[in-house]
């Protein structure tokens, strides 16, 4: 289950507003207490001068996410329990290095008060225990990875979900990302725009939705737009106060295209005869991060499949009242959803 990865006018689109994506009968006494584990803070509070002791005592009051994170995400050891010379030898340059607290500094300045993030948490927790009765509040964990992983999910040791959040991936606009490594397409513009606190909620579920989803059922376009579209709407349900730009991670210009171009985008699609493509060269940029869809005018931004996918899904819902969230991610005929989807795009 693990997975180590100015102003703004928001176009309101036509997904349900906020109001109307939170059940009627939704008891607000799910929403638990959630307390965010501060990795980051801990680790910097170490004591230098006795170091494998202070470390042993972090390992102890985090051993999930110790071994996630120094074994997994920072390769300093094959055992953390260990505490073998070499990994005592690579925390010690760790720290003498200015960069590990000029990082810290940053993150700081902007998260180090992070009772709105518990509180909207809380939230989503709720709604997660009244879609699925048989959730756990995770085990939610910030860290500073050195723009190694932004978000992930892991079993604990307490056997719950662990949560991990790297807040340097969520530094915003006036970090420029793109210096860590010009050449990695990971830190390219259209990606590095969402690194900000308005997506960290919605990043820090995803990588919950998707563990819940598990794998796409195939490898067809198709497979691929009802997979992305039931994450999406997942989200839309476990975070109804969510941001159009923030769900599908677009401009406000990018929005408004698709919107206005929503029967065009399913034209393109069907006309094409791309629903049943399974070469990944050619339907990557539908389903993944990219500035364009190919064939599409050049307004399109990329995951226009992930985009039409939502809508796909919610007219399956709403068409299909009766399926509850765990019905929807058990169905895995793609091309049965689409046909009692009975979708028909009109432009918002």
């Amino acid at each position: 289950m693990q997975h180590i990865i100015v102003f703004i006018v928001f176009f309101i689109i036509s997904c349900q507003p906020a109001e109307q994506r939170i059940p009627k009968d939704f008891d607000p006494g799910l929403n638990p207490s959630v307390k965010i584990g501060r990795f980051e803070q801990e680790l910097f509070a170490v004591d230098t001068f006795r170091l494998e002791y202070s470390l042993e005592r972090l390992i102890r009051k985090y051993p999930g996410m110790s071994r996630i994170f120094f074994e997994g995400i920072l390769n300093w050891t094959k055992n953390v329990d260990s505490l073998e010379p070499i990994f005592i030898s690579r925390a010690a340059n760790f720290f003498r290095d200015r960069r590990s607290y000029e990082l810290l500094d940053m993150t700081n300045a902007k998260y180090r008060n992070l009772l709105w993030l518990e509180e909207e948490l809380a939230q989503s927790c709720g709604l997660c225990k009244y879609y699925f009765p048989e959730f756990q509040t995770p085990n939610f964990y910030t860290l500073i990875s050195g723009f190694n992983v932004g978000n992930f999910i892991f079993e604990d040791e307490d056997k719950k979900d662990g949560l991990g959040i790297g807040l340097d991936f969520f530094i915003g606009p006036e970090y420029n990302y793109s210096t860590i490594d010009p050449s990695n397409p990971a830190f390219s513009n259209y990606l590095t725009r969402t690194f900000n606190k308005d997506h960290m909620l919605k990043k820090t579920w995803e990588i919950w939705v998707e563990d819940k989803l598990g794998a796409e059922p195939g490898d067809k376009l198709l497979d691929y737009i009802i997979h992305r579209g039931k994450r999406q709407y997942i989200l839309s349900r476990i975070i109804p106060e969510i941001q159009d730009s923030v769900l599908f991670e677009y401009s406000s210009k990018e929005i408004k295209w698709c919107n206005e171009n929503r029967r065009a985008i399913w034209s393109y699609f069907t006309g094409e005869n791309l629903l049943f493509e399974n070469n990944s060269s050619k339907i990557q940029k539908y389903i993944h991060p990219n500035p364009d869809s190919p064939g599409m005018p050049s307004l399109a931004p990329g995951q226009t499949g992930t985009y039409i996918g939502y809508y796909i899904i919610e007219s399956y819902m709403r068409r299909n009242p009766a399926t509850k969230l765990p019905d929807l991610i058990k169905e895995t005929d793609s091309q049965k959803i689409l046909e009692l989807s009975k979708f028909k795009p009109k432009d918002g």
